[in-house]
């Protein structure tokens, strides 16, 4: 007699170890102390660069990856009061945070109003990011995958609206397509030890 359904439940992606520190000069404030985040997570936990609550803008930020494999690099890219989208900037793989490339001005006393982030050679992995602005709050995260042009990654913030940019919070993740060929990869694997298992039993 069949008293109960027995159900397998499939693995989970393992989390991501791959992190990224950040750091924003603020109004008043000057250059804050970086902050790291390390692994997937909800990004309302994530840590954050920037103030809220407070009115003051971001006026540059400065990225670098931390337990990054070796080729990775992270490009980015501010949108600034009064010169519009600026040039690109790139740190490698895992610069201390002091010499990374900074994006946006200091001592010009103007606002970020948006950025766009991407990743280069960490396949499987996209960069999701969220945006603290004037009037607006906490906006939507967005994301950008791996190799993705500066050009044509997704924007956070807003532009044409001179509001400015307060806060930040960045995180590494992994895509969805990678944490399901991950789950395929150890259910494969899990089932082929069962097996063998059996078989010496």
């Amino acid at each position: 007699r069949v008293t109960g359904v027995q159900t397998c439940a499939l693995p989970i992606s393992p989390p991501s170890t791959y992190g990224i520190q950040y750091e924003g000069h603020v109004q008043n404030n000057g250059w804050q102390k970086p902050v790291i985040t390390i692994g997937d997570s909800e990004i309302i936990s994530v840590n954050e660069a920037g103030t809220d609550g407070r009115g003051l803008r971001v006026e540059a930020l400065k990225l670098s990856g931390t337990n990054l494999p070796k080729g990775t690099s992270i490009t980015y890219q501010a949108h600034v009061q009064n010169y519009g989208w600026m040039t690109p900037v790139t740190t490698t793989g895992n610069t201390a945070i002091d010499d990374a490339a900074k994006a946006g001005t200091n001592g010009e006393g103007l606002r970020v109003e948006a950025f766009k982030i991407t990743l280069k050679g960490l396949p499987g992995y996209a960069i999701k990011y969220q945006t603290h602005v004037q009037n607006k709050g906490w906006m939507d995260a967005v994301e950008t995958v791996n190799e993705t042009n500066i050009t044509q990654s997704t924007e956070a913030g807003t532009n044409g609206l001179g509001l400015r940019m307060e806060a930040v919070k960045i995180e590494i993740v992994k895509t969805e397509a990678e944490k399901a060929l991950e789950v395929v990869a150890i259910d494969a694997v899990t089932k082929a030890e069962t097996t063998k298992s059996d078989r010496k039993s």
